[in-house]
């Protein structure tokens, strides 16, 4: 039996989880330059985020094809849930903040929905994860260091 042994510390899990704010900045200026922002488009974000959707998941096709058919569906499902909260719920309150703004209950149950959904397919991707390395490893175990790791 083989142990797989993770360690993130809170400075790693920042890191990570916090690199494409920088690059969504980059790609929204020029976008709200080139494009007429309104209805579901309210987000000009978007448009490079269907894209960058289609090219990610275009390469990982291989990847999916190998695992077995299981943790396929389990994956899929995952990136179904967040990109359909990401994108597509982003498109549906883009249209409801652009017609009713931003305090109406509407606005704010999409945002919700958005966020939930996003939520739980990074939960649902992480758990498809553990559990195909639990089977392949037999055991995984998970360990959060609260010592913050040495800046690079």
């Amino acid at each position: 039996m083989r142990q797989t042994e993770i360690k993130l510390t809170p400075s790693r899990i920042a890191r990570l989880l916090l690199w494409p704010v920088g690059i969504l900045s980059l790609i929204t200026v020029p976008m709200d330059a080139l494009v007429n922002t309104k209805g579901m488009l309210y987000f000009s974000w978007v448009i490079p985020g269907f894209a960058f959707v289609a090219i990610v998941g275009f390469a990982f096709l291989g990847v999916l094809r190998h695992l077995d058919s299981r943790t396929r569906n389990r994956f899929l499902a995952a990136g179904f849930l967040f990109v359909g909260g990401a994108l597509g719920m982003e498109c549906v309150g883009a249209a409801v903040l652009d017609s009713m703004g931003e305090d109406h209950i509407a606005y704010i149950l999409t945002a919700t929905i958005e966020e939930t959904c996003e939520m739980l397919g990074v939960v649902l991707f992480i758990w498809s994860i553990a559990s195909h390395l639990g089977e392949q490893a037999g055991e995984v175990r998970f360990t959060l260091n609260p010592q913050p790791a040495p800046l690079a």
